[in-house]
């Protein structure tokens, strides 16, 4: 079997114009004359991109990141990278440095004060083969880069930064897919390819952007001394060959090279917001106010979005290549996939000829989970349970423990879902087949043999706190998931996913209710259905949560729980039947000058004016403050944070009737 996998690992043959050639010399060659002009630019002098409206990097953080790296630092970099990762040509991983790091310190913190001050490596010192290890200086910039990339990097990426989501790009392409169907709209998605994103990217453009995002000089210097003194080496059936220079790309495996792609994928932002802006585009415009959604980016994945008009879809066409010109990002336009919805096949077969793309159909795959999927249907979980069983299949049960089961169970049969489960609510025909699966897998039985099942699964699921093993049922852990996009909702005003669900579903800007209309469909829909399910087990969403109020943002006066453990629509009644306008916020009770009371009316009988007196001493206890900025809070945590697991348990509790000690 090693033999066969090493074979397999071997390049055996090459195909040299037209001709097959088995020489290693020749082979090696090739390979290297191929891997040397993919990473050498072959036009040194392009357009820059200038536009006036990037988002500028603050003086402060341009002092933070350009200070000078401290020990601590040094040290935080190493540690954060893998310790048995792929290994320099040298043959030592970071493993070793962390091992005789007491003895290595004071010559790697020479090393790194020299960049520091030189914006230089010596020679040799950042050579690699292709699958390199993460440097430390690369580490200590990208640790500094994370903290500050996501004021200059606008919502419509959402990856590499705090508080963004892989699936908020998901979820906004399902709501607008099932907002224009619903409406009847004819729009376009077109997802494009990048040809080779991160190896082409220009070093100049990215420079030219980072000066207009105001980074500093030192730092700019930094990163291009990081790109400039690249060599690489590819290794051919064990040997490698010759260096050669790097004159373009971000090497991937880096840590610094997604927030520098981040960068360079901020300059194509703004030149289609601005061709938006200019009517050029038309991009998915959402009722009720809502944003204008003309393109998401995940990293080098990316989607572009409007209405179908050939002329936007032309312009669009248009800029990518200009786009191509002066940063290097190249179009694979054969690769690339057209959608049209509400549209005549016949109009998209045209444009898929004019652009050189694909035609595609709904629904398809975007960033690993299904867009435009009725995902009640059963039929549209296979891949889920198909992998699901896949996976099983290339485990030998009996094999393992039965300790050893479980614990897969737990850890990676438990992650292989979470990913689809956090975004859709999964029919309980699909949580059964995939509990039947677990189950299976967990006593050892086979397709061709059934083994006994010595306790009942629901002990198994139990809590350990009740007697069980804690493996914890899908479906409590569907439900958790998907609240954690309530609570996002409330404590993520202004992201784009956001303003998304709010219009559509047309919420307020800080909605009170995570509840749809009765006829509303989508993901969206479903997951409100989802949270609503909670109550079948006695646990009113509501109560989970409660808001701490501040005077910049937007709270339901009478229906939020901000002010005590439930709604002053139910601690005060009375007052509020008193109340004319049921849905005011916090604020609309506020003066602007000194906090002060101002009700609406003045009809008090002696019962409200109890309740009044009892109303002021409770409200009159809630410290305000002008510059605290609101919060969702999970009341479970101390924090405030929602923690899954916690809701899980809850849920679980009450869906999982055996409560015992465990007995085998």
């Amino acid at each position: 079997m090693l033999k066969n996998k090493y074979s397999k690992s071997r390049i055996h043959d090459i195909n040299i114009n037209d001709s097959w050639s088995s020489d290693p010399q020749e082979i090696m060659k090739e390979v290297f004359e191929y891997y040397n002009a993919k990473f050498h630019e072959p036009v040194p002098n392009i357009p820059k991109l200038i536009n006036p409206f990037f988002k500028k990097l603050h003086p402060s953080q341009c002092s933070l990141i350009e200070s000078p790296f401290s020990i601590e630092e040094i040290k935080a970099a190493i540690w954060g990278c893998g310790a048995e990762k792929a290994p320099g040509p040298d043959g030592y991983t970071f493993k070793f440095i962390k091992e005789k790091w007491e003895c290595m310190k004071d010559d790697i913190i020479r090393y790194i004060r020299h960049f520091e001050k030189t914006r230089l490596f010596s020679k040799g010192c950042n050579s690699s083969f292709i699958t390199l290890v993460p440097k430390i200086v690369a580490k200590i910039l990208a640790n500094r880069l994370k903290g500050v990339i996501g004021s200059v990097v606008d919502e419509v990426q959402s990856t590499f930064i705090c508080g963004r989501n892989i699936l908020d790009s998901p979820l906004t392409m399902n709501e607008i897919y099932n907002w224009a169907r619903k409406n009847k709209l004819s729009i376009f998605l077109f997802k494009v390819d990048f040809e080779k994103a991160f190896a082409t990217i220009n070093w100049s453009y990215l420079d030219s952007v980072m000066e207009q995002m105001e980074f500093g000089n030192k730092w700019r210097k930094w990163i291009f001394g990081c790109l400039s003194s690249a060599r690489a080496s590819v290794l051919v059936n064990g040997t490698p060959t010759d260096e050669f220079q790097v004159t373009r790309g971000v090497r991937q495996g880096d840590p610094l090279s997604p927030f520098l792609f981040k960068i360079a994928m901020e300059g194509l932002h703004m030149v289609i917001q601005g061709a938006v802006d200019r009517s050029l585009i038309q991009g998915a415009k959402l009722p009720n106010s809502g944003p204008t959604i003309s393109h998401l980016f995940y990293a080098d994945d990316a989607i572009f979005s409007g209405v179908w008009d050939s002329r936007s879809i032309r312009n669009l066409s248009r800029i990518l290549k200009c786009f191509e010109i002066s940063s290097g990002l190249k179009v694979n336009f054969q690769k690339s996939r057209l959608f049209g919805m509400c549209v005549p096949e016949y109009e998209i077969q045209t444009m898929t000829q004019v652009l050189g793309c694909r035609k595609s159909a709904f629904p398809f795959t975007y960033l690993g989970v299904p867009v435009g999927a009725n995902m009640l249907l059963k039929n549209n979980w296979k891949p889920v349970i198909n992998k699901f069983q896949a996976k099983l299949s290339n485990w030998k049960a009996n094999c393992l423990s039965f300790g050893g089961r479980l614990t897969l169970i737990k850890s990676v049969l438990g992650s292989l879902l979470t990913y689809y489960l956090s975004l859709f609510k999964a029919p309980q025909g699909v949580l059964d087949e995939l509990e039947k699966l677990r189950r299976r897998f967990l006593w050892g039985s086979t397709d061709e043999k059934r083994k006994l099942h010595w306790v009942d699964w629901n002990l198994v699921t139990a809590n350990k706190n009740n007697g069980g093993l804690g493996v914890g049922t899908l479906k409590a852990q569907n439900i958790a998931l998907l609240t954690k996009w309530w609570w996002r909702l409330k404590n993520e005003s202004d992201y784009i996913w956001t303003e998304v669900i709010n219009s559509i579903h047309n919420f307020d800007k800080h909605p009170a209710y995570y509840l749809t209309k009765k006829n509303a469909t989508g993901v969206w829909s479903n997951i409100s259905k989802a949270i609503s399910s909670l109550l079948n087990y006695n646990i009113d969403p509501t109560s989970l949560f409660s808001l701490v109020p501040g005077a910049n943002i937007k709270i339901l006066f009478w229906k939020d729980i901000w002010c005590g453990d439930i709604p002053l629509q139910a601690k005060f009644p009375l007052l509020y039947n008193l109340e004319t306008v049921k849905r005011c916020s916090l604020m609309d009770r506020l003066c602007r000058s000194g906090f002060a009371w101002n009700w609406r009316t003045t009809s008090f009988d002696a019962d409200s004016l109890l309740e009044l007196h009892e109303f002021h001493k409770l409200v009159g206890s809630v410290n305000f403050s002008q510059s605290f900025k609101v919060g969702f809070r999970f009341k479970p945590n101390p924090d405030g944070i929602y923690l899954v697991n916690s809701l899980r348990r809850e849920v679980d509790s009450k869906i999982i009737q055996y409560k015992g000690p465990l007995i085998l």
